[in-house]
């Protein structure tokens, strides 16, 4: 699967929204005095907030430092076996479950700060704006070139952090569309579309997350060249543990 062009997330999105009946409130609100969310379903009281993955955290020096630190302390503390020569490669499903852990938690903060509370706050001024508090938000997560927030992380850091806390948020959808990923039982390479909720909290209308999610499929196919093939998992743990990105984009 080739791309003709990289895709820009942010305005297919909108395409999609605007379609589906939603609002774009860039394109509605003038002049906004608070820090608005990007879309509106009035029909299904929902407000959606877009947040994109662009920054591949893994390539800073600072944190490919602390990673590094990390590692030889647990090749010391004999948590770990020491490396065949020098360069350093694991996965967090094939170290102990401590050090996994304390891996993960060096991503929480940044995916929180420049995230998660953003959106929270985002939706929550949203529906103070059209008053409704009863309404329902939706983070549309889309990871656009943060290659070390695998699936998995995501999915266990959105656990974490939004078990007690963040309570505008009720549903999540996290997605790719120019990093192609690697999946069990698909040979080409090929996308993801991980549609998510909360526990404990009431979720965004299941309507409206099918209807976006044809309606991205739908607009996507146009983008791309050949076909364009949905597969369902029937296990979405099991496969979304095992989703791996690829090196490079658009191959």
């Amino acid at each position: 699967m080739k791309h003709p062009v990289v895709i820009d997330i942010q305005k297919e999105l909108a395409t999609c929204v605007n379609a589906i009946g939603g609002e774009v409130l860039d394109e509605v609100l003038v002049n906004p005095t608070f820090n608005n969310a990007d879309y509106w379903f009035p029909e299904h009281n929902v407000v959606a907030e877009l947040k994109r993955l662009s920054e591949n955290i893994l390539e800073k020096d600072g944190y490919k430092k602390k990673v590094t630190e990390m590692y030889w302390r647990w090749v010391r503390e004999e948590l770990i076996p020491k490396p065949i020569g020098n360069k350093i490669k694991f996965s967090t499903r094939n170290i102990p479950k401590k050090c996994a852990y304390e891996y993960v938690e060096l991503f929480k903060k940044r995916l929180e700060s420049s995230t998660v509370r953003k959106a929270n706050t985002q939706i929550k001024e949203t529906k103070k704006h059209f008053n409704a508090p009863t309404a329902k938000g939706l983070l549309l997560l889309a990871n656009d070139g943060n290659l070390g927030f695998t699936p998995d992380m995501v999915a266990h850091l959105l656990a974490s952090m939004l078990k007690n806390s963040y309570s505008s948020i009720n549903s999540i959808i996290y997605f790719s569309a120019n990093h192609p990923v690697s999946q069990p039982g698909i040979e080409m390479p090929s996308h993801f579309w991980i549609d998510a909720f909360v526990q404990e909290r009431e979720q965004v209308p299941k309507e409206l997350r099918e209807k976006l999610q044809t309606e991205w499929m739908r607009n996507y196919s146009g983008l791309i060249e050949g076909p364009l093939y949905e597969v369902q998992m029937p296990n979405k743990a099991e496969a979304i543990d095992a989703i791996r990105f690829t090196k490079k984009p658009n191959e």
